[in-house]
């Protein structure tokens, strides 16, 4: 699961495991550990409500997606989902999660094994 922060956005990109994971099982968590035995816990569930659901508290983002859209998201080509959430005042949150695409440019230091092909090329 990567994340991507910029002001009121957050963008995720989920590889064919997390996807699936995510589709079969409900829920995908990732954790990433900073100095000072801070954390970062993201979860990402499946529920039945109609939009999407953003909370973040004490180093936990629990965001909830509305399963009867994500339903068969692993079997289909739908690259992306996004969400506008409304804050306090004039602004929106926006929220997008993606599928992740192998780069068009190889990097050798990167495992992209699980990862989606890229629907414009493909190095391998």
């Amino acid at each position: 699961m990567k994340l991507r922060l910029k002001d009121n956005t957050i963008r995720i990109r989920l590889s064919m495991p997390e996807v699936e994971g995510l589709i079969l099982n409900g829920h995908i968590q990732s954790q990433t550990q900073f100095p000072g035995e801070q954390k970062l816990v993201t979860r990402i569930s499946l529920d039945n409500q109609q939009g999407a659901m953003v909370h973040f508290t004490d180093g936990h983002l629990n965001i909830h997606l509305p399963k009867s859209i994500l339903g068969d998201w692993h079997l289909d080509e739908q690259v992306s989902h996004e969400w506008n959430l409304p804050l306090s005042g004039s602004d929106d949150f926006y929220l997008l999660v993606e599928k992740d695409f192998k780069c068009l440019t190889e990097r050798p230091k990167e495992d992209e094994s699980s990862l989606f092909p890229n629907p414009n090329e493909s190095h391998g």
